[in-house]
């Protein structure tokens, strides 16, 4: 090799060094992050377009995986301000309710009361809040702290984290702008997969991934969503120690 390709290699590998210089240096100024409340106000209005921000009853299955039987199916209901149930029929044929109120979790198996349910149930209505302040509000309700965010990476997603890390959060795409991921309390995080519809216009997660400290993940595939107008009583603790007739 001539003395002239050694002299333009050593220019090259110095033009190299002082781009990455360069990068460094302005690193901070790259990882902007945005307030919460844009995030939020962003990620509502997809609720809205979706048509989420209702009563929804959805068609769930839920199957672990490895396992090619579906372990329970039923319904959801859910609700935007704060409030979920879930019934399930399990294979091997007893019945299980799980009902979520703001942050608390309850559940009971053939009307008996569970002091710690499989935690299947999310707060679904994360993905029906109508305004960005309810969203952050709804964070607080379950723990987390509205004023921060955090960067985050899950899966395919670049995240803007609410709530902050670790703790729990919102985790919402930055180019989507929708909630990708729930980090409850306990440790319990819930991923979703891409929205399926339109069903009466309706655009709801094809599924939902639950992963709990000490239980198998599971998996709820939803197979229909529409909306609805529940019964008076339809969120009330009493409805988990009812026994279908």
């Amino acid at each position: 090799m001539s003395a002239g390709s050694h002299r333009n290699r050593r220019r090259l590998r110095g033009a190299l060094l002082a781009g990455l210089g360069v990068l460094v240096a302005l690193a901070p100024a790259l990882a902007f992050i945005p307030e919460a409340a844009p995030i939020a106000r962003a990620a509502a209005k997809g609720n809205r377009v979706a048509r989420r921000a209702q009563t929804l009853e959805l068609d769930v299955t839920v199957r672990r995986a490895g396992v090619e039987e579906p372990l329970a199916r039923g319904t959801l209901l859910a609700s935007p301000d704060s409030r979920a149930r879930l019934r399930l029929r399990h294979r091997r044929g007893f019945e299980e309710r799980q009902l979520r109120r703001s942050g608390g979790l309850s559940g009971a198996r053939d009307g008996v009361l569970l002091d710690r349910p499989h935690p299947l149930l999310p707060p679904f209505w994360v993905w029906q809040a109508r305004t960005g302040s309810r969203l952050l509000a709804e964070l607080g309700e379950l723990g987390g702290d509205p004023g921060r965010v955090a960067m985050g990476y899950d899966g395919a997603h670049d995240c803007y984290v609410l709530g902050g890390r670790p703790g729990v959060s919102f985790w919402v795409d930055q180019d989507d702008l929708v909630v990708v991921r729930i980090d409850a309390a306990g440790g319990v995080t819930y991923r979703v997969g891409p929205t399926m519809g339109p069903d009466k216009g309706v655009r709801v997660p094809a599924w939902i991934e639950v992963e709990a400290p000490g239980l198998p993940p599971t998996r709820l595939e939803v197979t229909g969503a529409r909306p609805i107008t529940p019964d008076a009583g339809a969120f009330a603790p009493a409805w988990l120690e009812r026994r279908s007739g």
